[in-house]
């Protein structure tokens, strides 16, 4: 995570510039199924030069909803009934829709330099409470 929020980001060149994401995509699945959370590790690719503050965090919210759609059936094959947890799904959901509307009232309010210090930093963050939570 560390490495990747520090290079030096590449600019988008069509489909060439694509490519970098089907490596990306085949780690983050196979992190995915044992850890679970993706999100820190695709996020650094996201951040690009030619990319707004509004589309990096509207194409990452796709992503991430994709995988957990695609997680669904994956549990109910090896015997998890997610439907089970109703309940907290419906809290989750109104704390995710509160998040949703309150993060884009912020994000409006933040420049794209602002939204990219904040953007690092939390991924930083991130990044060394799992290095020591890992090595402690």
């Amino acid at each position: 995570i560390l490495i990747s929020t520090y290079l030096p980001k590449f600019k988008s060149s069509g489909d060439a510039g694509l490519r970098v994401f089907i490596p990306v995509g085949f780690v983050a699945g196979v992190i995915g199924i044992f850890f679970g959370a993706i999100g820190p590790f695709i996020a650094p690719f996201f951040l690009r030069n030619d990319i707004l503050k509004e589309e990096l965090v509207a194409t990452k919210a796709t992503v991430q909803l994709i995988s957990h759609i695609l997680k669904i059936p994956l549990f109910g094959f090896i015997g998890i009934n997610v439907f089970h947890y109703w309940p907290l799904i419906l809290i989750l959901s109104i704390f995710l829709i509160t998040g949703t509307i309150i993060g884009k009232k912020l994000l409006n309010k933040l420049s794209k330099k602002h939204f990219t210090i904040i953007f690092k930093t939390i991924l930083t963050l991130i990044a060394i409470r799992m290095l020591v939570k890992y090595f402690i």
